[in-house]
């Protein structure tokens, strides 16, 4: 049987189904970790309380030993893996509340890691938080009134999932674990809010971080009874929602928006399959409307043709058969109807680069394409090239690197020094049209060193530039498995 922590907090009292203030599912295919500054990317299912991954806090579909509880879970690996959701009215807390989470610590890593807190100094607010004495793992609840606080506990192991349970009714703290009640420790000394942010993953000193796995985090406006607790266990240990609804779990495909065009890659391998043309690895849409403009459903996809001439690229329609897409290369897609799609089964990646030169083990090579000796039509020295991002989870563009090899042998850079050789533009660009509306280039770039990050992203495209320094040279992007 999985074993899992539940943490809920709630907040003054109706029915259980209608005090559900935050409930974050952590059933996002990925999470972005703040690159370049994007926020809510960790998402909130009731009240659009959304938070922002920040480190390398990731989402996982888990394996036969680590599944996660329900759909996907949350990954805490390191130190700056955290996520923060920015205090608002709605996170106040009152002395009645409850809050549930499922955890999974790993082996425990300090002697004290916070879960979920809302807390400025330890003595106000909430901490939820596990704390290992050198031969023991507990579950700690801890609440205070600015100046004394209380605390509730219970054993738990690593490596297993639990689910806990802490509610307060403004006389007693209770600890739930696994559905049965725990520990239970009197306090009236109520509860001082804060006006801090709420945290999941470490405390607001960065003092003690979490190394594990999370799943189901949600806090409540009610103090939850014994009854209601076994009922949200027993749901959600059985994969349901909370309330004993069906989870729908995500596909971790990706969404064409009506009408605007989407700069596409495909997070799957090429090399090692069948013909996979634009029919089989595009065929959530309809048949008899491809490249059809009348239809109302009508949609087609274009690929990127380099100049054999010049450095001049121009774009052509694909047939609808018999000409496979091309490992590595990003595509034009639109559709007049908005629709998801994805992968259609084929083979996932074949990191097979011995490359010493990867950072992340295992890697990639993506060959690309050089400038011409004859420049031609004012373009300069310079190749543009698209292309697609080919893996299943985002990387850090700083983590790739330009392997370029001459008469002089073989050397990887990172992408800031290889435009300070003079081969690339440290750039990458990325296509985000809703940001100047579908009909103008919205184009975002970020560099290896940009602040907060610089990403690529599944199921999406990117530009690349390679200047005349690389002509007579071949030039591959390393990219390592995310």
């Amino acid at each position: 049987m999985i074993e899992k922590i539940i943490i809920v907090v709630f907040l003054a009292s109706t029915t259980l189904y209608s005090s559900v203030v935050a409930d974050y599912r952590m059933d996002e295919c990925y999470w972005l970790d703040n690159a370049g500054g994007i926020i809510g990317d960790v998402k909130e299912s009731n009240n659009s309380l959304n938070g922002t991954s920040y480190g390398t806090a990731q989402t996982y579909l888990g394996t036969a030993l680590n599944t996660a509880p329900i759909c996907m879970a949350s990954d805490f690996n390191a130190t700056g893996d955290f996520v923060d959701v920015p205090n608002n009215v709605l996170l106040t807390t009152t002395n009645t509340f409850s809050i549930s989470a499922w955890i999974r610590p790993k082996t425990f890593a300090s002697t004290y890691e916070l879960l979920v807190s809302k807390t400025s100094n330890f003595v106000d607010g909430f901490s939820f938080y596990t704390y290992w004495n050198g031969a023991t793992g507990f579950i700690v609840f801890l609440i205070g009134n600015g100046a004394t606080s209380q605390l509730s506990y219970a054993v738990i192991n690593a490596n297993v999932w639990s689910h806990v349970v802490a509610t307060y009714d403004g006389a007693t703290i209770n600890l739930y674990l696994n559905g049965v009640l725990a520990f239970s420790n009197p306090y009236v000394g109520g509860i001082l809010n804060v006006n801090t942010p709420l945290l999941i993953g470490k405390d607001p000193f960065n003092f003690y971080q979490y190394h594990g796995a999370m799943d189901e985090v949600k806090l409540y406006n009610t103090t939850l009874t014994p009854a209601a607790i076994t009922s949200i266990y027993t749901n959600e240990l059985a994969g349901k929602n909370y309330d004993g609804t069906l989870r729908v779990c995500p596909l971790c495909d990706t969404n064409v928006t009506a009408g605007i065009w989407s700069l596409v890659g495909v997070p799957a391998d090429f090399r090692t399959a069948a013909v996979k043309d634009v029919a089989t690895v595009f065929d959530e849409f309809p048949i008899g409307s491809y490249n059809v403009p009348a239809n109302v459903d009508g949609w087609v996809v274009q690929k990127r043709t380099y100049s054999a001439t010049d450095n001049n690229s121009s774009y052509t329609i694909l047939p609808y058969t018999g000409t496979p897409l091309v490992f590595g290369e990003g595509y034009w897609l639109i559709s007049k109807v908005g629709r998801a799609w994805s992968e259609n089964g084929l083979p996932q990646v074949d990191y097979n680069s011995t490359n010493i030169a990867c950072v992340t083990q295992p890697c990639v090579e993506m060959n690309l394409t050089v400038p011409n000796p004859n420049i031609g039509n004012g373009t300069g020295g310079k190749r543009i090239n698209m292309l697609g991002f080919v893996g299943q989870k985002p990387i850090n563009w700083a983590d790739c690197r330009i392997v370029v090899t001459d008469v002089n042998g073989t050397v990887a850079y990172t992408p800031s020094a290889a435009a300070a050789s003079g081969y690339i533009d440290s750039q990458v660009w990325q296509y985000n049209p809703g940001l100047l509306g579908s009909n103008a280039n919205g184009y975002t770039t970020c560099t290896d060193t940009s602040p907060g990050g610089c990403k690529l992203e599944p199921y999406k495209g990117f530009w690349l530039i390679l200047f005349s320094k690389t002509v007579g040279t071949t030039v591959q992007l390393l990219l390592p498995k995310g």
